[in-house]
């Protein structure tokens, strides 16, 4: 009636809304129409909902009445019907106490053993009947002349044949089965209160067999099902289902009841000490524990299955997925896990014999035994680790619940209340195997065996370590065996009851079992707040990524999908350094106060940086935190060190070491070289013949480390400045293995080892490549395999409809020779303007990527390069002599090489790089041009060069503004990883806004704002720890004092008491309180290095002149406003404290002061006072600009105009990317080692003089021609999480995997001088750009050239690079980019040409 009503009414609802639709409605009537259609769907779950609850009470009753008149009969009456009537459930007594509930129990009691005793006569007599006319029978009925009360008994044995069958398959022998039921009374189990089911259950003497009461629709599913049944237990022997040996219909006058007989899960020598009812659900799965109490699945949560072999794990997880399919192909749900665990006696150190473990023969599967481990503290199994040795009995119960309309209805009714906070039992049995399989799959683990995949992995990891290939991790511990004992890197972390970290034990954990995090997600809208939310976390190893699912629902009640990051993709974990404090809490049970250690979110939460995207976690706790920051470390680690090819190691250093070839070639007349790769005792031969070679009589007298140098020396000395050109080809090589690899394994979900050709599209998508340009490819390898098993030379790849890792290795190289083209045209192009033909092929210099040699034809429509690889058209490949005159005039290599030392290069690269004969091949080509030994900054800018000795104001610093903000000034979030990432990329300056806080602890925020707020001592914690990992030069930690007296002395005693001897304090005059200045040296760069120099204003408050010398010791850069004297003076062109000047004879400025002022200030300074005027200032005395406090939105000004006049520290917003930002990286961070401080010209220092080469100015006036060449491997813009998309101006949403469309904006700084190219649409791999554009270069004292690589449609972007024009080379020129987040794209890049012109 239910299903009828609900389709007339929805049927009545879709002619209503047909017919609305056909009249033209205003808004009103379309709102009434809509409030009407939602009240009948109200209606309509209403009445559904009653239909249901009087459904569910006509069963209770007819349960109930048939339970009464069944205990009638059998008692004769002897107690009233009103004392018997109960609930639907046997086991419930009548409310109230007393003699009356007693009586009630007694009297059920008495009802089972009474029917006990009926149905073991009733067995009784079948076995006498079964074994005479067995054969040919599928029923057997058997009439008792009466019970013990004079009752009357029938019995009906159902399909006695084919559970004969079925007993003889699971090798249960007919007299063991009727001796079980027949030779020992028939004990009655007990009911659980918490269950849901009416069943009830008797048990066999010997406790092998177990008899339960099922209703009519269950025995028909047990029927219906039985020879399908059958067939999985053929097929499946070691099936954990529950085994049905019979099924039996009682009749008991009027009464009848179904008796289904099954194996006992909990039989053999073993007594299970807890017992487990698990379904995978939270929907009312908690049960309070108590003795003999089955508990569910919300009492298992923090639980594992340990398994102690590894083979027993994979055969009940084969177990478990074969019987989860069974189920949900006969539409079986509402199925469970039954677990008992026995513990073994602690004295014993060993499990009990194998043979104690073999259940009885026949009655359950070989796993239903198992031997185990159970986790004392951790939720992982590792080695050396307190664990309790227990048994596990396993076993799936409850298997013949259908699918059916009521379910459906219950499902219906539970989704819209209980289904939106729990896991509900009413699911379709699709999705209710799949979590039920995805549950216990992640529940079952064991120990790491030497075969296990986690185990390889960790081997892996540590043999990185050990070899230094990998870092060790930040909280791990090499070895737990060697090395337990060891501390950790932060000795402050393990305060408390922290435990150390073992690497072992953070793989295991982030593989085996991950867990619930906290993730940080953007707003939807600008300008909102960033929010919390809870998913799922694992470390997948064969996708070698961190695989998150939002815990949440959406709108519809569906689950979101599941988001994964690469690890080869994330660039830095870190840890939120946060202390551990004391606070008081109050004991209910003593009735007094208690001081406990508090864990606050912040010290549980992680940054994960990966390309543009910075994943921000919380874990449950501060040692999960830990665990997955260590994890994360090494798989990134790993992806980047390529630990597993460590025969390719020893064979580049023995290359390294020795011009001999290590791949001898065979006789030449063969079609194809055949390479021998040496073992390590041939190798080392190799290389201490070539030692000695080298190094004479000397080798004796050189350690190992000396000879390694010794041996890079004599190469230097054979190749020249050649060397670093040596080193691009060779790591390119073993990068682009890799990071295929990882591509691979990422894109491949399943972990087969292959892809269809459906998932090859996001192959190409992965790594950015035109999706028509891939299907080309694709199809051209499709084309020559098919030719090649046509004619018995080529492999098939799984009949055409599946791609292997090599396969995908070759279509890649196809595509990589487009690339080689596209620069060997454009090299071409260019070299034609210079006359420079010499040894090179002619090209068509108008033809671009589509110029290409007649041999390059002959084999375009060959993927794998036939039997002529690339490397084998000399029409296109370079000369040794026309190479080494490239590198001479072209590329202006100083000393020029010599075409020997080309030669020596040469011979050192491997095919395709090279031809037979030694030439350099279009491919070999391109990877020397675009590879890091070609870049263009000049080498000798990139490290420190410049003199550190001089005065703090001699140098531009890296400043940050308002450091702490993830966001706008007005409601952003505070944290203290901002000091992390800012401090981790170069900062040499940070903000810290001071404010009073509670219990005397002062905060940091933003004033007057509803920013979030953080303890001052954990910024100070933060900025310790990681000030120095990218610089050694000193941290300038700038407050900004809105404290009372009392808090400004509590944050001198955090400054003295975490950054001890690292803080740099001035001397002290006791007499005066302040700074003795006679006494004070000048600070440089070199003086302080690995100091923190604290600016600050002094005193109480800007009123009251009154010190503090707790606090006021601690500021080594005192705060001092401009005076109007001192304003006026500038003002009159005159630069305060000169020496021409007149000045006091108790001066009121020193070197250590500093001026601070707001950017717009400064520039109308700058106006009233001269540009000149005010460099001489800021030579003398330091000064810092901040943003006006109007810019809400975090935005910058620009800082060029600031920096021209001489300011040392012009404060950024570094969480706001902009031009601003892109000119601040030009000028710090590839320059003089990128150390965050970079001396001014000598114009900035005063008088204008001649400028230098280390002076900052570029010396370059005239003109610069730039000519963009095209791009490699340029990133793609990335959302974090699939549900956002961004929609472009044509209107198709672009998700995650899209391909870019990439053009470069070009600009010289100052003097706005700007080009832009054009968009190269869908294609981010080898995007060819052929832009040519001059700029003039002016007398400024430096000039920035800035790369801007933006995404065409959405105006997106993806990358940028800024350069001091003084450090840039001429000639053919490789351009390494960032990402948004400051982060080195790994080999992808522009290829420039860079010319200077006098005129």
């Amino acid at each position: 009636p239910a299903q009828l009503l609900a389709s007339r009414l929805l049927r009545f609802g879709s002619h209503l809304r047909s017919a609305e639709r056909s009249v033209a409605l205003g808004p009103v009537e379309r709102l009434a129409a809509a409030a009407r259609r939602t009240g009948r769907m109200l209606a309509l779950l209403l009445v559904l909902v009653v239909l249901e609850v009087l459904r569910r009470r006509r069963r209770w009753l007819r349960a109930a009445g048939q339970d009464r008149r069944l205990r009638e009969l059998l008692l004769g009456g002897r107690l009233p019907s009103k004392e018997l009537a109960g609930g639907r459930k046997a086991g419930r007594p009548p409310r109230g106490g007393g003699e009356a509930a007693e009586k009630a129990k007694a009297a059920k009691r008495d009802v089972r053993f009474e029917l006990a005793e009926g149905m073991r006569a009733c067995f009784a007599a079948l076995r006498q009947g079964h074994v005479g006319s067995q054969a040919g029978n599928t029923k057997v009925s058997v009439s008792l002349p009466h019970g013990p009360h004079g009752v009357r008994y029938e019995c009906i044995s159902l399909v006695a044949e084919k559970f004969g069958n079925l007993r003889s398959i699971f090798g249960l022998s007919d007299d063991a089965f009727w001796s079980s039921l027949c030779d020992g009374e028939l004990s009655v189990g007990t009911t659980q209160a918490s269950g849901k089911s009416a069943s009830l259950f008797w048990f066999t003497g010997d406790r092998h067999l177990a008899l339960k009461s099922i209703n009519a629709c269950e025995l028909h599913v047990l029927l219906d099902d039985l020879e399908a049944y059958t067939q999985h237990f053929v097929s499946n022997r070691t099936s954990i289902l529950s085994r049905f040996f019979g099924a039996f219909e009682f009749s008991v006058g009027s009464a009848r009841l179904q008796v289904v007989v099954m194996n006992h899960i909990f039989v053999g020598h073993f007594t299970p000490h807890i017992r487990y009812d698990l379904k995978g659900t939270t929907e009312d799965r908690w049960v309070n524990p108590r003795p003999d109490v089955v508990l569910k699945d919300l009492n298992f949560a923090d639980r594992i299955i340990g398994i102690a072999e590894y083979r027993n794990r994979l055969d009940l997880l084969h177990a478990i997925r074969k019987d989860t399919s069974f189920l949900r192909d006969h539409n079986i749900m509402d199925y469970s896990v039954c677990l008992g665990i026995h513990y073994c006696p602690e004295e014993n150190d060993h499990h009990p014999p194998a043979e104690l473990l073999q259940p009885p023969p026949g009655i359950n599967s070989p796993l239903a035994m198992l031997r185990g481990f159970e986790p004392k503290f951790q939720c992982t199994l590792v080695r050396d680790r307190p664990a309790r040795r227990v048994v596990y009995l396993i076993g799936i119960i409850d298997i013949l619940q259908r699918y059916n309309a009521q379910k459906f209805m219950a499902h219906v009714v539970k989704s819209l209340s209980l289904g939106l906070f729990h896991e509900i039992d009413s699911v379709p049995p699709s999705y209710y195997a799949r979590r039920f399989k995805t549950t216990f799959l992640g529940k079952v683990q064991t120990f790491r065996e030497p075969g296990d995949r986690v185990a390889r992995f960790v081997r892996r990891l540590q043999a990185g370590i050990d070899n230094g290939t990998i870092p060790l991790p930040t909280f791990a511990v090499s070895n737990p065996a060697k090395g337990a004992n060891k501390a950790i890197t932060d000795q402050r972390l393990t305060a408390g009851t922290l435990e150390e970290v073992t690497m072992d034990e953070s793989i295991d954990f982030a593989v085996r079992c991950g867990g619930h995090l906290h993730l940080l997600r953007r707003p939807y809208w600008k300008g909102f707040r960033s929010r919390w939310e809870e998913v799922e976390a694992f470390l997948d190893m064969d996708r070698h990524a961190l695989v998150f699912q939002v815990m949440s629902k959406d709108i519809f009640g569906r689950k979101r999908p599941t988001s994964a990051v690469a690890c080869y993709k994330i660039r830095r974990v870190y840890l939120s350094i946060v202390c551990q404090r004391t606070c008081n809490r109050y004991c209910m049970a003593c009735n007094t106060d208690i001081k406990i250690e508090a864990e606050p979110v912040e010290t549980r939460r992680f940054t994960v940086v990966a390309d543009d995207m910075p994943l921000r976690f919380t874990a449950p706790s501060r040692r999960q935190a830990k665990l997955w920051v260590t994890a994360l470390e090494v798989a990134a680690a790993y992806a980047e060190a390529h630990v597993e090819d460590v025969e390719d190691t020893v064979v580049l250093a023995a290359s390294a070491s020795s011009p001999t070839r290590l791949e001898l070639e065979c006789s030449p007349r063969a079609s194809s070289p055949t390479s021998y790769i040496l073992d390590n005792a041939q190798l080392a031969k190799i290389a201490s013949v070539t030692k000695a070679a080298v190094l004479g009589s000397l080798e004796a007298y050189l350690q190992e480390g000396d000879v390694h140098k010794a041996s890079l020396v004599s190469r230097s000395a054979r190749l020249g400045m050649l060397e670093p050109y040596l080193m691009g080809p060779e790591a390119e090589r073993r990068w682009e293995k890799r990071r295929v690899k990882w591509i691979f394994g990422f894109v491949d979900i399943d972990g087969t080892g292959s892809l269809g050709l459906s998932k090859v599209q996001t192959l190409w998508s992965e790594l950015n490549i035109n999706e028509a340009e891939g299907k080309d490819v694709l199809w051209k390898f499709l084309k020559e395999d098919r030719e090649g098993r046509r004619y018995g030379g080529g492999r098939q790849i799984g009949g055409g409809r599946a791609i292997h890792l090599q396969d995908f290795r070759r279509m890649l190289h196809a595509v990589d020779v487009l690339h080689a083209r596209a620069v060997r045209g454009s090299l071409t192009a260019e070299l034609s303007k210079l006359d420079f033909v010499s040894g090179l092929p002619h090209h068509n210099s108008g033809a671009g990527i589509c110029a290409v040699a007649s041999g390059e034809r002959r084999r375009r429509n060959c993927v794998g390069g036939g039997a002529r690889g690339p490397s084998e058209d000399l029409e296109d490949a370079i000369s040794a002599e026309a190479l080494a005159e490239f590198f001479a005039r072209v590329q202006q290599v100083v000393p020029a090489p010599s075409v020997g030392q080309v030669r020596r290069l040469l011979a050192q690269m491997q095919s395709p790089l090279i031809t037979r004969n030694r030439w350099l091949s279009p491919l070999g080509s391109a990877q020397l041009l675009c590879s890091p030994s070609n870049t263009l900054i000049d080498a000798a800018k990139r490290p420190i060069f410049q003199d550190m000795t001089q005065p703090l104001s001699a140098y531009f610093i890296e400043t940050s503004h308002n450091t702490y903000l993830e966001g706008n000034q007005l409601s952003s979030r505070s944290s203290v990883l901002r000091y992390v990432e800012v401090l981790r990329n170069g900062c040499r300056s940070v903000e810290v806004d001071c404010w009073d806080g509670a219990e005397g602890e002062p905060v940091v925020k933003h004033g007057y704002a509803v920013t979030t707020e953080v303890f001052f001592e954990d910024v100070i914690n933060a900025i310790a720890d990681h000030a120095f990992v990218a610089s050694d030069y000193p941290v300038i930690i700038s407050i900004e004092q809105h404290c009372c007296a009392s808090q400004r002395s509590r944050q001198g005693e955090i400054l003295e008491r975490v950054l001890g001897d690292r803080l740099l304090k001035p001397p002290w005059d006791e007499a005066k309180s302040d700074i003795d200045y006679e006494a004070l040296e000048t600070i440089s760069p070199w003086s302080a290095r690995g100091k923190f120099l604290v600016k600050s204003a002094r005193g109480c408050c800007e009123r009251c002149l009154r010190a503090l010398p707790g606090y006021d010791r601690c500021i080594a850069l005192p705060t001092l406003k401009l005076t109007k004297p001192e304003k006026a003076e500038l003002q009159s062109g005159g630069a305060p404290g000169e020496e021409d000047d007149t000045v006091s004879l108790e001066p009121s400025r020193y070197a250590c002061h500093v001026s601070s002022m707001t950017a717009n200030k400064m520039l109308k300074l700058r106006h009233s006072a001269g540009e000149d005027s005010l460099r001489r200032w800021n030579a003398r005395n330091l000064s810092r600009t901040y943003p006006e406090g109007t810019r809400i939105g975090s935005g910058n000004m620009d800082p060029l105009p600031l920096w021209l006049c001489g300011v040392q520290m012009v404060a950024l917003n570094y969480q706001t990317p902009g031009p601003a930002l892109l000119l601040n990286e030009g000028l710090f961070r590839s320059y003089n080692g990128g150390c965050g401080y970079v001396l001014k010209s000598p114009d900035l220092q005063g008088a204008p003089c001649p400028r230098s080469a280390g002076g900052g100015g570029s010396g370059r006036p005239g003109r610069l021609r730039l000519r963009v060449l095209c791009g490699h491997r340029l990133p793609r813009p990335e959302a974090p999480l699939p549900e956002s998309a961004e929609v472009s101006d044509a209107g198709h949403a672009r998700e995650g995997i899209a391909v870019s469309s990439p053009l470069v904006a070009v600009g010289l700084e100052p003097g706005g001088q700007t080009s832009q190219t054009r968009a190269v649409m869908n294609d981010g791999y080898h995007p060819v750009f052929n832009h040519e554009v001059e700029f003039s270069v002016s007398d400024a004292p430096f000039h920035i050239l800035t790369f801007e690589v933006r995404d065409f449609p959405t105006s997106r972007p993806i990358a940028h690079r800024a350069v001091r024009l003084d450090a840039v080379r001429e000639g053919f020129r490789w351009l390494a980019l960032r990402s948004a987040l400051g982060n080195t794209v790994r080999h992808g890049g522009l290829l420039v040409y860079v010319q200077f012109c006098t005129s």
